[in-house]
């Protein structure tokens, strides 16, 4: 009877043993995969501050640096001309360009900058050529400044997953709101802004 009890012990030992080592090792990879989570980036975050991007302007050989735009509100706003919600989303943000850009003069980098409202929009079109985004513009009547992100670096550095996509940045340079997905009206774009 002490030899079955002897045995029952080492038993439980060897079992107790075994639990300890995989609970530490299930640790470890947890404690890796967490810090994997934090290094490999996931989506951007409200209250984040904006990354740095320059984006061309189609044509002048310039670049816009979002950085250059803090003090004022801005709508980054990413398109493709191959994305059915941006083809009815794009006429409304040009409309909304048209008030905020209301007696805006061009700067040096061929951009517009809005006269004394503080606001701006960065209509990004992601991965097309200066061609094709001119062919667009041309048939839809699209008369906002567009600028061309043709390899998606501005795209990846704000994390777009789906297009269309759009960040309010406030003038302090923080991301204040994220849309994803179109919007629907002139007013909810001008009501994101004045929010920002």
């Amino acid at each position: 009877m002490s030899r079955h009890f002897v045995w029952s012990k080492r038993r439980l030992l060897a079992v107790v043993s075994v639990l300890l080592l995989v609970a530490a090792g299930l640790s470890g990879v947890l404690l890796v995969k967490q810090q994997s989570d934090k290094e490999r980036p996931g989506r951007i975050a409200q209250g984040a501050h904006a990354p740095e991007i320059a984006i061309a302007v189609p044509g002048s050989g310039e670049r816009i640096h979002l950085s250059d735009l803090k003090g004022k509100t801005v709508l980054v706003h990413f398109w493709a001309s191959w994305c059915v919600p941006c083809k009815r989303e794009l006429p409304l943000i040009d409309e909304a360009a048209r008030l905020v850009f209301k007696g805006a003069h061009k700067d040096e980098a061929g951009g517009a900058s809005g006269a004394g409202n503080g606001q701006e929009i960065l209509a990004i079109n992601v991965g097309e050529s200066r061609g094709t985004i001119s062919e667009f513009t041309g048939e839809t009547g699209i008369s906002m400044p567009i600028v061309s992100d043709v390899t998606g670096q501005a795209a990846e550095a704000f994390r777009v997953r789906a297009l269309p996509a759009s960040f309010i940045i406030s003038p302090d340079g923080r991301i204040s709101q994220i849309i994803q997905g179109e919007f629907t009206s002139v007013e909810q774009i001008q009501a994101a802004l004045d929010a920002g």
